[in-house]
């Protein structure tokens, strides 16, 4: 029984991590970025590994863009989101952020345009 409740509180203290993160990261994305190049960018998603020292935060932008200089750039933000979060956070150790464009939107948009076609 005893190692039940653990599995428990441990998967409620990793959700809780989870949407703690992607939450902040949202917020310190919308604050704390001026760079013309990453505005209007959106966290999709956060994959949060089992022993919460990875996180693969995906992140997308509608409109003209370029993904590899949005994903350049946030890299070299990255130890600024982590100071930030860790001085938000209670938490002794962070997970390390990793940052990917997340092109699912970009691959139903382009589905979304081909059905439009078809209509016409």
């Amino acid at each position: 029984m005893a190692g039940s409740r653990s599995k428990v509180a441990h998967g409620s203290a990793h959700g809780r991590l989870h949407s703690d993160l992607q939450r902040l990261l949202c917020v310190l994305m919308q604050r704390d970025m001026d760079d013309p190049t990453l505005q209007g960018l959106s966290v999709t998603r956060l994959e949060l590994a089992k022993s919460n020292d990875v996180a693969k935060v995906y992140i997308h932008r509608m409109g003209e863009h370029d993904p590899k200089a949005c994903i350049q750039r946030l890299q070299r933000l990255t130890p600024h989101f982590e100071h930030e979060l860790r001085q938000a956070m209670s938490k002794r150790k962070m997970p390390s952020l990793h940052f990917y464009w997340d092109d699912a939107f970009d691959a139903s948009s382009l589905v979304l345009d081909t059905l439009r076609s078809l209509r016409e």
